[in-house]
């Protein structure tokens, strides 16, 4: 191919290195496999896998995040002790809190989106 030839050419190539993002750890494919992580070794579903088990999102962006975490690991103390901690708040939120907080989610999300819908309006 001609694009594989002017890339050559041009010599810009530099190793990955991968010590250089040390704030999570890297689970190759094959590690995914072997602990079974996202499919079985017995039938290839996802019956009895981590993230069948820790799965409780609604949301198509709550389960990409939630594959992402399992994928990358956090490796900083200082992080995995911040999510923590947030876990701990929110499991803490009352009823009334929660109901407040969920309202302003809300309203702040649809405002969100109005104003997203009428940027895209003009153009």
């Amino acid at each position: 191919m001609k694009i594989d030839e002017e890339l050559l050419k041009q010599e810009k190539f530099y190793p990955y290195d991968f010590s250089k993002d040390n704030l999570t750890l890297l689970l190759d494919g094959q590690t995914l496999k072997n602990l079974e992580i996202f499919e079985n070794s017995v039938d290839g579903g996802d019956e009895g896998t981590l993230f069948k088990i820790l799965n409780h999102c609604t949301t198509p962006f709550g389960k990409r995040l939630l594959k992402k975490w399992i994928c990358h690991p956090l490796q900083s103390v200082p992080q995995i002790e911040d999510r923590l901690n947030a876990i701990d708040d929110l499991n803490s939120i009352t009823s009334e809190q929660g109901f407040f907080f969920l309202s302003f989610f809300l309203s702040f999300s649809q405002s969100r989106s109005l104003i997203y819908m009428n940027e895209n309006f003009f153009l």
